[in-house]
């Protein structure tokens, strides 16, 4: 069948150029803003997709997934919109009790099949397998949900460097944070450094798209701040939903310097191995001005060598003794001993962190007050080292939970902002450093450090 796809897509020149980068990148992300047409693009990058792949390999009834958030949001983005767009010469969509919706392709154009799928629960794709995978909103889902996807892209006939995951996304989301990390930051894990050449971004903007009616746009830029900078302008710093919108990196980094000895000096700690752990460090100056200044964070690693990361932080220098724990690790179910027990015998100490009604938001409350600076009129109480790579990350990343605004969102990568928070609530009420704890040096700086105050 002799098709001119390029003329049924008639494509903006932003969408041609996203079009063309996708046969160059292994993994592609589209947008960033809103009215640039990106779920246009993906149901089209889908359908050419598996007409390509039969036109280069000979390979029929390829099988390209289309992901969305959930099962309404694919209706309304795609179903709905294919129904009407995709010619019957090119295509149709079917709908089995088995296997939901399919729009399947003409014998003639090589019998692929795009496979409508939702996000609800990825595990039931653990034994698919697909020549492409394209996401909508890629910005709504966890990072998980990108490596649990892309290692089901594979097909028999198809070599595995032209088979691709594309991807759309606006600023904002629980999974602002790795998706800016990877496409737009391009800062890789060691584990994937070798993939970084296969990562490309096209930006796209309402502007970007001549078929909306400039009114559109307009609308846009009227929007609040935060909506109007990444909605109209899909900025990746300043987003709609964003919790901590007090922060600003110019003004709360800070490269590093030596904290002086009189400094009091806490480490706060969110516990992970199967998720990453977060442990901090943070020092507070005698007017109450503190900094982020040291950072231990990852995923997988055992409660030993997160206490091994720790002592070696810690050695040299004058740190309270106590840290602060999150209070779940005080809980022994499932467990012949306990996180915080665990930690005591590697010589790591903690006090477990304050905990009761309304102490996380109160706790966010206290970070946000402190990030806040007055105008002109005095910095922010909180800043951070630029050695903190995890918590300057994460943290402007933070979006409110859906559900209850006043806190954010769990499903974020939110450890290193835990972390944070419990310096922030001190340890839990009653608790005092045993005297045991304290060693004859320790009494000895404590008392040096409180003489230094005293004489200003």
């Amino acid at each position: 069948m002799d098709l001119d796809l390029a003329a049924v897509i008639n494509p903006t020149e932003r969408q041609r150029e996203a079009f063309s980068a996708t046969l160059k990148s292994q993994f592609f992300l589209y947008g960033g803003a809103m009215g640039g047409g990106k779920s246009y693009f993906l149901r089209w990058w889908c359908i050419r997709e598996c007409i390509r792949l039969f036109a280069m390999y000979g390979v029929r009834g390829v099988r390209i997934g289309l992901f969305s958030m959930d099962y309404p949001t694919l209706l309304d983005r795609q179903i709905s919109k294919m129904v009407f767009e995709i010619p019957e010469y090119i295509g149709k969509i079917q709908k089995t009790q088995t296997d939901g919706f399919n729009l399947t392709l003409t014998y003639e154009l090589g019998g692929g099949t795009v496979a409508l799928r939702n996000l609800d629960n990825p595990s039931k794709y653990n034994s698919a397998e697909f020549a492409g995978i394209a996401i909508e909103e890629l910005t709504e889902n966890p990072e998980n949900i990108f490596h649990e996807l892309r290692k089901r892209i594979r097909w028999p006939g198809i070599p595995a460097s032209d088979m691709h995951f594309v991807a759309a996304a606006n600023p904002g989301g629980i999974g602002h944070a790795w998706v800016k990390k990877l496409w737009i930051d391009r800062d890789f894990p060691r584990e994937m450094l070798s993939m970084a050449d296969g990562f490309a971004y096209v930006p796209a903007k309402a502007q970007d798209n001549p078929h909306l009616d400039p009114a559109y746009y307009a609308q846009l830029l009227s929007l609040p701040e935060e909506m109007r900078k990444a909605y109209a302008e899909g900025s990746w710093d300043i987003f709609a939903g964003q919790y901590f919108k007090e922060w600003r990196k110019d003004i709360h980094v800070v490269e590093p310097f030596e904290i002086p000895w009189h400094w009091k000096i806490e480490r706060s700690s969110d516990w992970g191995e199967a998720n990453p752990c977060a442990h901090l460090w943070t020092a507070t100056n005698p007017e109450g001005y503190s900094y982020v200044c040291g950072e231990v964070y990852g995923a997988g690693l055992k409660v030993a060598e997160q206490a091994s990361k720790i002592l070696a932080f810690e050695q040299g220098k004058n740190i309270q003794k106590i840290g602060i724990l999150d209070s779940a690790c005080w809980d022994v179910t499932g467990r012949a001993e306990s996180i915080a027990e665990q930690f005591r015998k590697c010589g790591v100490v903690n006090a477990p962190s304050a905990k009761g009604p309304g102490s996380r938001v109160a706790g966010w409350n206290m970070v946000r007050t402190a990030l806040s600076a007055g105008a002109g009129t005095h910095p922010p109480k909180l800043r951070v080292f630029s050695t903190c790579t995890n918590l300057i990350r994460t943290l402007p990343a933070m979006v409110h939970d859906k559900l209850k605004p006043e806190d954010l969102d769990t499903a974020a990568e939110d450890h290193a902002c835990d972390a944070l928070r419990y310096k922030f609530q001190g340890p839990a009420d009653g608790f005092k450093t045993p005297d045991e704890e304290m060693t004859e040096e320790d009494v000895a700086f404590m008392a040096r450090a409180r003489k230094e105050a005293r004489n200003g």
